[in-house]
């Protein structure tokens, strides 16, 4: 499937989701945070998701309608004329690798009815073969297939972590430790491209140096609170207490007002990425 008839697709399964969560009264600031509990999620991959950047299958969108008490039908409308079809989740048997993939499956084919693309069940799942290399069996008729893009990345909880220090490149090795140890972590080096990018995604969590061009974070901090993820843990960092540069009386002023946590540098990287790990792990629970 092309990207753009995916994108257009994933438009259209976010609207009909949105459509269900306003009948059943969750208000559209919620509806991110209500998809994130129901699938297990990432804030930033549910309100993806809802904005549909990001691509659905069968399985999310059954456990979005059950959720509901509704059926899974009212989501997949986008396969008109395929009203009597059962859907699945399914492997595409083909080389070099199967490929997983939602399905619509017609009438056990007999006789000398064919197909080009033929199921077999396989448990809850489906084996889709094309019809000249499908094993003996009940065959099903295939009436659509669509194969979604691997994006394991895109759907990892997201970290913005700015740091102003350009000659060490801090804020790229923290984002080097932490995507090497299974998150999305983008560096920000000035809080003009940092509050931008802010204005369009929505971050599981924020890493700050508390002093960013001459000027502390406390803005960056204030963006945030007004932001989509309003309650995104906020992790501030200095390194300059006793230089007198950074005044622990202020940092101390914002971690009270703004709910954040300091840790004082140099970064000991596995702890941080433990504080992380805990407070978005406990955050989806």
């Amino acid at each position: 499937m092309p990207d753009n008839d995916i994108q257009t697709d994933s438009m259209a399964v976010a609207s009909r989701v949105r459509n269900l969560m306003e009948r059943h009264g969750v208000t559209k600031r919620a509806q991110a945070s209500e998809l994130s509990r129901i699938l297990n999620l990432s804030f930033s991959a549910a309100s993806r998701k809802m904005k549909g950047q990001l691509p659905w299958d069968l399985k999310q969108l059954g456990a979005v309608a059950t959720h509901f008490g509704e059926t899974p039908s009212v989501l997949v409308e986008s396969n008109e004329g395929f009203e009597d079809s059962i859907a699945g989740e399914g492997m595409l048997m083909v080389s070099p690798r199967p490929l997983p993939c939602s399905v619509w499956i017609g009438d056990e084919l007999s006789g000398d009815r064919s197909a080009d693309l033929v199921a077999i069940q396989s448990g809850n799942a489906w084996n889709i073969y094309p019809a000249e290399i499908a094993p003996a069996g009940r065959i099903f008729n295939v009436l659509s297939v669509e194969i979604r893009p691997n994006l394991p990345h895109l759907e990892k909880p997201t970290i913005a972590v700015l740091d102003d220090d350009t000659e060490t490149q801090a804020a790229n090795n923290v984002c080097d430790y932490l995507n090497d140890h299974g998150l999305n972590a983008t560096p920000f080096y000035d809080l003009a491209s940092f509050r931008e990018s802010l204005k369009s995604n929505a971050f599981d969590a924020f890493i700050i140096d508390w002093l960013i061009n001459d000027d502390t974070a406390e803005a960056a901090i204030l963006d945030i609170r007004k932001a989509e993820n309003a309650t995104a843990p906020i992790y501030l960092l200095t390194g300059q207490l006793q230089t007198g540069k950074a005044r622990i009386d202020d940092i101390a002023r914002v971690i009270k007002q703004f709910g954040c946590k300091w840790i004082e540098k140099p970064v000991r990287m596995p702890i941080l990425f433990s504080e992380i790990s805990h407070e978005l792990s406990r955050s989806s629970s």
